[in-house]
């Protein structure tokens, strides 16, 4: 590779104390530091026209023991706001290093969080794998690579998701930290890196939650280096917005069926379409925060607390694992649970319906069907679970 154009650096080493043997060896630093330089000796003797670089976790940045500084560069894997920590604690963790180290040059190797385009959320939180999480997350964290200039430069883990087989997230065996989907389909959270760094002008509306139902408002993004955006929800103007680091927002009413959001910046626009679907059943995703499309595009809801003249559970508490569910492909649907409820409400007409229920039993998603009545205005009663990671509820 010595004439390969694409390479910037020669790196040797990445996280290797990230999972030490425990016993320690005897002289372990000291031999893992002999190790360090013979290899940084090397790659410059194979090529002394390229720096040698090496890549530390937070962790070990904080007791590296003098390995990072062997290498020309050190680089930083930093997750804060997905493994730990919060968005903005990136930039303190980063200007602390800088004071320690003044003369180090320094590079972000890694950053990113992983999402999932079946997941969505108004309220995204750490961990949820929602794509509007994956949004904020990078929202928050380049501007504060960019403002700091004593950075070489950053890379985001990762451009495309890839196969990883110990992997046990929302899709089994994938990370998917990629702004690429494994098929490299761009996700939302890639328009906004075009938006900070291409030079010609770029408009590209947010499109993975093209999907709606329950509750007709959802919010808009816009990602564009204009200054000013204007929405039109199926022909009808939602107004302007400014751009505050290279994104607008609105939230919208979306209509039965099809909706056109058409977005324009002077002579650039954009458009997609979002489905909204005014249904006649219930399906809830037990214990998530989050609303989940399954393959056969029903949109599972949000589980809340029971609401007079609507659905919700009383009592219990929400659990979410990120263990392989066996048996499905539905895994974010199954990972989240209920457990320990007093009951699932729903206020609905008198009438028979059809109640099925989802479990995970033995790690295996597993569903089970029975039909109730309705009667004297009562709606429908589920008691008796200790556990539902999802229901779906229509009437016959």
């Amino acid at each position: 590779h010595f004439n390969h154009p694409s390479i910037f650096f020669w790196g040797y080493m990445n996280e290797v104390m990230l999972r030490k043997a425990d016993p320690l060896p005897e002289r372990y630093y000291e031999i893992l530091s002999d190790l360090a330089r013979r290899l940084d000796k090397r790659a410059h003797a194979e090529d002394p026209t390229r720096r040698t670089v090496m890549a530390l976790s937070q962790g070990e940045l904080t007791d590296d023991k003098g390995l990072g500084d062997i290498p020309d560069i050190l680089g930083m894997n930093l997750y804060f706001g997905w493994y730990y920590g919060k968005f903005e604690d990136l930039g303190e963790f980063v200007d602390r290093m800088h004071r320690q180290r003044p003369s180090r040059p320094f590079m972000i190797s890694e950053y990113g969080a992983g999402t999932d385009e079946r997941i969505h959320a108004l309220n995204p939180g750490r961990f949820d794998f929602s794509s509007e999480y994956g949004q904020e997350f990078h929202l928050a964290s380049f501007p504060q690579i960019e403002s700091r200039p004593f950075l070489l430069g950053s890379a985001v883990w990762n451009q495309f998701d890839f196969g990883s087989p110990s992997r046990q997230d929302t899709k089994y065996g994938i990370n998917t930290k990629g702004l690429f989907f494994y098929d490299r389909t761009p996700k939302d959270s890639s328009f906004y890196y075009q938006a900070a760094l291409l030079t010609k002008p770029m408009l590209t509306i947010a499109r993975e939650w093209h999907e709606h139902a329950g509750d007709r408002h959802q919010p808009i993004r816009v990602y564009t280096n204009q200054p000013q955006v204007e929405l039109f929800v199926n022909g009808k103007s939602g107004g302007s917005q400014s751009v505050r680091n290279r994104i607008a927002r609105w939230q919208v009413e979306l209509s039965p069926g099809k909706n056109r959001i058409v977005a324009r910046a002077g002579a650039l626009e954009d458009a997609t379409t979002i489905t909204f679907e005014e249904r006649t059943f219930f399906a809830v995703n037990a214990g998530g925060e989050y609303d989940y499309i399954d393959h056969a595009h029903v949109y599972w809801e949000a589980d809340h607390p029971y609401q007079p003249g609507s659905w919700g559970y009383v009592g219990g508490e929400a659990k979410l694992t990120h263990r392989a569910i066996l048996g499905t492909d539905e895994d974010a649907l199954y990972q989240a649970s209920r457990e320990g409820m007093e009951r699932y409400q729903f206020d609905v007409p008198d009438g028979t319906y059809e109640v099925t229920l989802g479990f995970t039993e033995g790690g295996y998603a597993v569903r089970r069907s029975f039909v109730i009545e309705a009667t004297n205005g009562k709606g429908i009663t589920i008691t008796g679970q200790q556990s539902i990671a999802a229901i779906m509820l229509r009437r016959r």
